[in-house]
Parts: structure tokens; sequence; C-alpha cells
């Protein structure tokens, strides 16, 4: 019996979006989609971890570090605890409808693996596919990226469950290939 090799189908990460120009879209995901396509900052800036980490995840660091500042030398690192207590709160239902989360801005560095046509006509709504193994960084909303990392690696350390974290929906922005410099002028 011999096997027959797949069609070319595109494997990754589908996010629906709605394109604003031709290299930016904006959309909403779950908590386990951002903290597959984003590493944890924190992660990124241990240097313990990055030596023990795959090449992937040091190479992700190494481009995170051309377009952001460190959470250790600046006041956003001091407030992510704070954030993800903030966050914990308004998804355990603590302050009602009073509590937000702005999109976090991402920035795609290369080319997306698939991007479909309209999925209703006239709506430009679409799915992308980001490839396994993309760099996808935060260039603006790093503290929340953090943020959700600690959440999801500990939800009960905030009073939460990873079937509540699982149906929250993250508003974002995503800048698709964008040379550094632009993503920098971005952030």
């Amino acid at each position: 019996m011999r096997l027959t090799m797949p069609t070319a189908v595109v494997e990754g990460t589908q996010l629906t979006v709605m394109p604003f120009r031709d290299d930016a879209v904006v959309g909403t995901m779950a908590v386990p989609a951002l903290v597959q396509l984003v590493p944890s900052p924190r992660a990124e800036e241990d240097p313990r971890k990055l030596k023990a980490a795959s090449g992937l995840v040091r190479r992700h660091a190494e481009l995170r570090a051309t377009v952001q500042r460190t959470l250790k030398s600046s006041q956003k690192g001091k407030n992510v605890r704070p954030y993800a207590e903030y966050i914990a709160a308004g998804i355990r239902g603590e302050l009602g409808a009073a509590w937000s989360t702005p999109p976090i801005t991402l920035w795609h560095a290369g080319p997306l693996a698939a991007l479909s046509d309209e999925l209703v006509p006239g709506t430009a709504l679409r799915t992308l596919t980001v490839a396994p193994g993309t760099m996808v960084v935060a260039i603006d909303g790093e503290t929340q990226t953090t943020a959700w990392h600690d959440l999801y690696d500990d939800p009960e350390a905030y009073g939460l469950t990873y079937s509540q974290l699982s149906r929250v929906r993250i508003p974002f922005e995503l800048y698709v290939d964008l040379a550094p410099a632009d993503a920098r002028q971005i952030f």
C-alpha cells in the first residue's frame, strides 16, 4: 500500500479579523490563542529561561528586543500584577460592566500563512492564518499581554479557572509584514 501525501493545507492559528488597511486588521481572540501566539515578555527577559529555551523562543526574544523596552527597566513591569488582579476582578464579575482592557497592538514580523476571501460578502470579515513558529510581538499592550500570561499560567492564584479564561475574548489590532523600524514607530 502507498500513502498519498496531503494536499497543500495551510496549518496554523486562525483568527477572524477585519482589515482596516492593506497591512493591518482588527479582531478578537481567546486567551489561549494569545498566550500561544505571543510568548510571555517576562519569560523572554529571564536569562535562565532563555538559556534553556528553544531556538525559536530565543529568536523571538531577540526580535522583541528590537521594538520593545524591557519590563524590568520600566514602570510597565511594576504594573503587571495590579493589572492581572484588575482583569481577574472583571472576569469574576466584581466590577460589573465597569472594566475594560484596550486592544493589544501586535506585529506579525513576516507575511501571513493565509488570508481568506470575505466570509460574508460586504462585511470585510476574513479568516487569517498565522503559521506555527511565526514571530508575533506585542508592540503596544505588553503589560496587558504579560498579565494575561500570568493569569493563564496560574489562574487559581487570581481566583479564576481555565474555563473562565477560555471564554474571554481579547481585542487586538495586528500589523502584518512591517519592517522593525515601522513596528517601532507604531509603538
